[in-house]
Order: structure tokens, then C-alpha cells, then sequence
């Protein structure tokens, strides 16, 4: 029978040569426009994130969402109050995290509500859930009314919470 035969392994194939120079523009030109759209659009978030003070944790939960939802919370009017600012950011991104449902309920609230800043800013301090129970309710027909009426069940809410973890 003899020795075993050995068989030749193939030649490795040939490397395709290199292109040479770089594509032509017409083909990059797509990828340019979008690489200087993506950088305006972070160096506008950037400016938006340092304007507003916000916390790192904030930052990265705003970049986490869609760039349609940041450009509508970039897009609404700053608010006097920095720290009422950096609670309805906070408050806008949980909304996206939310189902369509909730963030409707929320907008109806707000429609139909004129809350001063301090009763805002207490609002979007209280759990989420509470939060979102009081924005369920029915809204009175009368915005001042209804506007009292946030403010105090936002009161008892607080007033709650404080006796519970005293």
C-alpha cells in the first residue's frame, strides 16, 4: 500500500489590488450629508444639554430616544426656572418611554391646565404613578378651577407621602 499521499493544499487566492484613490464623490456625497447632519444635530443637542444644566443621567437617557422625540423636547420654550426646566425635561423623556396612551393623557392635561411653575415643578416631584393620577382625572370646564384643583391634589399628594416617610 505505500505511504499515505500527501495532498497539495491549494495557493491562498489573490488579494483584489486596492482601488486606486478614493470613490468618486458622487458616491459619498449621500454619507457626507448625513455625517454633517448627525454632527449639527449632536453639537445642537450638546449646547441644548449644557444650556439647561442637565445631569449626566438626564444626557444619557435623551440620547437614548428617537430624534424626532429629542427635537420636540428641544424645541419647546425654556422655562424661567432652571430646576422646573430639568424636571419637565426628565418628565418629557419618561412620557416617550411611555405608550401613546399615557403621553395623550398628559397632553390633554396640560391642555387644559394652566399650572403655576411651583405647582408644576411639585407635580413632576411626586412618584410617577401619583403623578399620573392626578393628570387622569377628569378636567373641569373652568382652567382656573381646574387649576386649584391640581394644586391641592397635589398638595395632599405631597402632604401624603411626607407622612408616610416620617
Amino acid at each position: 500500500s505505500g505511504p499515505p499521499k500527501v495532498l497539495k493544499s491549494a495557493a491562498p487566492p489573490k488579494a483584489a489590488a486596492p482601488p486606486k484613490g478614493p470613490p468618486p464623490r458622487h458616491l459619498l456625497k449621500g454619507q457626507l450629508d448625513n455625517a454633517v447632519e448627525k454632527a449639527a444635530y449632536l453639537a445642537r443637542l450638546s449646547r441644548f444639554e449644557r444650556d439647561c444644566e442637565l445631569e449626566s443621567c438626564t444626557c444619557t437617557s435623551l440620547r437614548d430616544l428617537p430624534e424626532e422625540a429629542v427635537l420636540e423636547i428641544m424645541s419647546e420654550a425654556p422655562l424661567e426656572d432652571k430646576e422646573v426646566q430639568r424636571a419637565r425635561i426628565a418628565h418629557r423623556i419618561q412620557n416617550f418611554r411611555e405608550s401613546r396612551e399615557v403621553r395623550a393623557q398628559w397632553a390633554s392635561f396640560e391642555g387644559a391646565t394652566d399650572i403655576a411653575a411651583p405647582t408644576w415643578h411639585e407635580l413632576l416631584k411626586l412618584p410617577r404613578k401619583v403623578a399620573l393620577d392626578i393628570a387622569r382625572r377628569q378636567p373641569l370646564p373652568d382652567r382656573i378651577a381646574q387649576a386649584d384643583r391640581v394644586r391641592e391634589h397635589v398638595r395632599l399628594a405631597r402632604g401624603q407621602l411626607d407622612a408616610e416617610s416620617a
